[in-house]
């Protein structure tokens, strides 16, 4: 019954509620504000992330650990990969629709095409936002390496940097990725960190 009041609280001194106005959603404070509150909810749920998320994340001979990923994190990974899933579930529905609005003779042009593409683009930016906070959150828990090239995961929870491109590298995300644009700050994951400890601080308050 606590939970959704942590949340609020964890929230409340990153963004005070006269900054979350009709003018606030031109710079997408209310954006990055529900999507953490999101992430937040979501993360409060897990108790303990399965280490099998990570079990096939075999350490490579040119990997560097750098650490363990904090409980924390652990928990946005186990969020975030269902969060994936569905949205590859998604791109399946809804090209099914397109090729039957096809079928039916209809024009890219139309009404019915166009929602389908933005459903697609909202969810698309939503997991991609969550993706980009992971990866961010990592770089700036460990901060002595935040300028490699590539950060990774590995089994038992390793946090790792790695030489290869990202795109080689199985479990790693290359620091182009997680830069953030349009409608976040710079320092989202800055913040998502700061909302994460003051929840874990607040739960652990509870069951003291």
């Amino acid at each position: 019954m606590y939970l959704r009041d942590n949340i609020f609280v964890a929230l409340a001194n990153l963004y005070p509620a006269r900054a979350v106005g009709r003018e606030s959603h031109k710079h997408g404070k209310a954006s990055e504000m529900n999507l953490l509150r999101d992430l937040l909810a979501g993360i409060a749920a897990i108790e303990t992330p399965d280490s099998v998320l990570v079990a096939h994340l075999e350490l490579k001979s040119n990997d560097e650990v750098v650490g363990v990923l904090p409980i924390e994190l652990q928990k946005h990974y186990a969020f975030m990969l269902p969060e994936r899933k569905a949205l590859i579930a998604l791109h399946k529905e809804l090209s099914k629709q397109l090729e039957d609005l096809e079928d039916a003779g209809v024009e890219g042009d139309d009404e019915r095409v166009s929602q389908i593409h933005q459903k697609f683009f909202v969810a698309e930016s939503r997991v991609n936002d969550i993706y980009r906070l992971f990866w961010g959150a990592v770089r700036r828990t460990f901060p002595s390496h935040f300028e490699a090239e590539n950060y990774g995961l590995r089994k038992d929870w390793q946090v790792v940097v790695n030489r290869k491109n990202g795109d080689e590298c199985a479990g790693c995300a290359t620091r182009e990725s997680c830069s953030f644009g349009g409608m976040f700050r710079e320092d989202a994951p800055e913040r998502y960190l700061s909302a994460l400890n003051s929840l874990a601080t607040l739960r652990a308050l509870l069951r003291d």
